[in-house]
């Protein structure tokens, strides 16, 4: 009589359980894992790109400061701000970021009211106030988008024959 060697084969009762996984569990298994594998790797670029940005934004608010800092002494030391506008760039560890100072006069004129019996009769005398808006931009051209900051101050004015030197 012919024995069988495969264990397969045969009744049922006879067969022999195998213990292991098929191909195509193991393709499945493969495909699953790479999937969260690139799941956590998109997450992961997107952290790092959401951190550059806030790093930028904090260099940005940091030098629009200085620069606002700058304008707001120069206005002291000089007794006035004249309108006009200034650029540069800042150097060492930020020359990718430029700047850019912008100072314009506002004129706030005001007409001071006479009353008589709680009734606006005449204007008594018009008051100037002077004020020069001054907007510092700080720019930068980082990974090929060009991003800017603003900020604008109002410091206070003097007409010319006022001006103390």
């Amino acid at each position: 009589m012919y024995k069988n060697n495969n264990r397969l084969t045969g009744s049922p009762a006879h067969r022999q359980t195998i213990h292991g996984f098929t191909l195509i569990e193991v393709m499945i298994a493969v495909a699953i894992l790479a999937f969260g594998i690139v799941g956590i790797t998109r997450s992961y670029v997107v952290m790092i790109n959401t951190l550059e940005a806030a790093e930028y934004s904090l260099e940005a608010v940091c030098l629009l400061k200085e620069r606002m800092f700058y304008a707001r002494a120069k206005a002291i030391e000089e007794k006035n701000l004249y309108p006009g506008v200034e650029k540069g760039k800042f150097t060492g560890e930020y020359d990718d970021f430029s700047w850019q100072t912008a100072v314009r006069m506002v004129d706030s004129s005001l007409e001071e009211p006479e009353y008589k019996e709680g009734v606006v009769t005449t204007t008594k005398k018009e008051i100037i106030m002077y004020l020069n808006e001054v907007k510092v931009t700080v720019s930068s051209f980082r990974a090929r988008r060009l991003r800017s900051y603003g900020l604008v101050a109002y410091v206070e004015g003097y007409e010319e024959e006022d001006i103390i030197r």
